[in-house]
């Protein structure tokens, strides 16, 4: 099953540049942050469809120039900018 997720785009001015930026929760797309040994992320998903969608949310922030910020539910886990 393919699954779809429309995002929330919000533009952020900084300076004369204008970025596109879309906000994530972790835990509502079943995905995990974790830091190890203080320079390794270890991205934690519950199953294929959520590394799937991890790999097109890469994949859109390469073509669309978005700033994905994936915001994390509990202090054990990372916030993680994602962008080209």
């Amino acid at each position: 099953m393919l699954m779809s997720y429309q995002l929330e785009r919000a533009k952020v001015r900084m300076k004369s540049k204008e970025i596109t930026v879309v906000v994530l929760q972790q835990k509502d797309i079943n995905v995990e942050i974790k830091e190890e040994l203080g320079r390794i992320l270890l991205m934690d998903a519950a199953d294929c469809q959520e590394m799937f969608l991890l790999s097109s949310l890469f994949r859109h922030s390469m073509q669309s120039h978005d700033v994905i910020f994936l915001e994390r539910d509990k202090d054990s886990n990372m916030d993680v900018f994602i962008f080209n």
